[in-house]
């Protein structure tokens, strides 16, 4: 899927933030000592990409407004997750 989307002209930084999600999510499958400085850059891109999505778009479509809402407040408890999980 993400091949696809160079050819169906979609924005760049999705396919970016697919494969990087991808690659975090791996590190942590597998225990990797990188896996909460993954995690930790993952969670500042996406709420940075959020808020920007949230700026420009704004609560006019309200499912986007609710899925750009969710997709960075479940990124924040995964990895707040990841963080107590690595301390004990």
């Amino acid at each position: 899927m993400f091949i696809s989307l160079p050819l169906t002209r979609f924005p760049p930084h999705v396919g970016f933030l697919g494969i990087f999600s991808l690659i975090t999510a791996y590190s942590l499958l597998f225990k990797r000592a990188w896996a909460p400085w993954l995690g930790f850059i993952l969670l500042v891109t996406i709420t940075v990409f959020s808020l920007y999505t949230l700026y420009f778009v704004g609560f006019s479509n309200t499912l986007v407004a609710l899925s750009m809402l969710l997709y960075p407040v479940s990124t924040w408890i995964v990895t707040a997750l990841l963080l107590i999980k690595k301390k004990t």
